[in-house]
């Protein structure tokens, strides 16, 4: 019985070991954590944060905006984590005067899935039990909530010859490795049949609508100036949202920004970008990311919208 004991230990010792490492690489060299550690840090002086999902996270480099910026964007972030994490941060940023969010069309039909690999990400990083079990090993484990994603993550990281993302201290991204458009040499022909549209339209949109209001209830009640924006997308993407869904997002977004006095810088249409600024349908690329941050802070600055000077 005990030669079985010892056996069945050294038999499991090699995967407890792995799914320890994997835990730990989670931990520490994960997005989402990397952004927490860099906004823990500079807390005492981040006058302006960016809040919204992998448009955001994307699409605005945090130093051109301003350089005590700080996001906390992360791709399939919704509403509610932007409202969860700006009421978490507010006491601990003295000098937060600006909250930069944004509402592309389809973050109102957007909501944490409990089936998805994210569903526990910010309760465990953040302590935010947003559509988690009241009780679970899985709120306080990358490795039990999303095994499959963290080990994936950890052995692509140290496979020999991976290009790992480069990113700046504040998490942005620097170099684009993976993205679609690339891969097809920018051929519109291409890229029109291998079309999918990312995001889904259906679902209510009543509470991200309530979520948008209590953000800009919050920021009114706490001085600090709220920033509607939405980042441009490939005229495929564009073309391709459907009618009614943009209405209703557009709606939404009059509605509350006639109440709390907002402002919406709109550029999800903007014509001045194409292909080439994409690195898919509807995320931008670094070089244009960095474009479209210079005119954001131009027009936060005028309150007017801008179109940029692109050659």
């Amino acid at each position: 019985m005990k030669r079985f004991i010892v056996r069945s230990i050294l038999f499991m010792l090699p995967l407890l070991l792995l799914l320890v490492a994997v835990e730990w690489h989670c931990r520490t060299h994960t997005l989402v954590v990397a952004k927490k550690r860099y906004v823990e840090k500079k807390k005492d002086y981040i006058t302006t944060l960016i809040l919204g999902d992998s448009h955001a996270h994307n699409g605005i480099v945090p130093g051109l905006i301003s350089d005590s910026a700080a996001s906390l964007a992360l791709g399939g972030q919704p509403l509610a984590i932007d409202y969860y994490l700006l009421r978490q941060y507010q006491s601990k940023m003295p000098r937060l005067h600006t909250v930069l969010l944004e509402v592309s069309p389809h973050r109102f039909w957007h909501d944490l899935d409990s089936q998805h690999w994210n569903a526990y990400l910010y309760h465990i990083v953040y302590g935010i039990p947003y559509h988690t079990e009241a009780f679970s090993l899985s709120n306080y484990s990358f490795v039990l909530a999303a095994p499959h994603h963290g080990t994936a993550h950890f052995l692509d990281y140290y496979t020999p010859g991976h290009n790992h993302p480069v990113r700046d201290s504040t998490g942005f991204p620097l170099s684009d490795s993976a993205g679609r458009f690339a891969s097809v040499g920018y051929d519109s022909i291409r890229i029109e049949a291998g079309f999918h549209m990312p995001h889904s339209w259906s679902g209510t949109t009543d509470s991200n609508a309530a979520y948008l209001q209590q953000i800009a209830a919050f920021c009114t009640g706490h001085g600090i100036r709220l920033v509607l924006f939405a980042t441009p997308v490939s005229r495929s993407y564009a073309a391709h949202i459907p009618p009614a869904a943009r209405t209703e997002a557009q709606r939404i977004i009059d509605r509350i920004s006639r109440q709390y006095h907002l402002v919406l810088l709109n550029h999800t249409t903007d014509s001045c970008y194409h292909l080439h600024h994409f690195r898919d349908e509807d995320h931008l690329s670094p070089f244009a990311a960095r474009m479209f941050s210079t005119v954001l802070k131009k027009e936060m600055a005028t309150h007017t919208p801008l179109l940029p000077d692109i050659e």
